[in-house]
């Protein structure tokens, strides 16, 4: 998710409805709260073919599925809020901000 803050900021999602490693990450209760909140949000979907080169660039330090959050923060000189810390690794431009556990998948 790209730089969600209250106050009618639009997120930014290129994939869909609730990024697929995030559910199981979840106390059942939480996942349920996430999950409503999701919906709640003013969402810009993104295509992918746009950032396809440089998602392919990313390749060898990153799944593609963060590369296209990573591409698309790039693209949109936008901040990238996470808990993945390998995100934060280098090899991006993005600007990547940790927040809560960070977690090394």
């Amino acid at each position: 998710m790209l730089s969600r803050q209250d106050g009618g900021e639009q997120v930014r999602d290129p994939h869909g409805p609730m990024a697929p490693g995030l559910c199981h990450k979840l106390a059942a209760p939480a996942a349920e709260e996430a999950r409503r909140d999701y919906f709640d949000m003013d969402i810009d979907r993104h295509e992918i073919a746009p950032l396809a080169d440089r998602i392919w660039h990313l390749r060898h330090q990153f799944t593609s599925y963060d590369a296209a959050f990573l591409a698309l923060a790039e693209a949109l000189d936008a901040p990238l809020h996470t808990c993945d810390a390998k995100l934060a690794a280098g090899g991006r431009r993005a600007r990547v901000r940790l927040h809560g556990k960070h977690i090394m998948t």
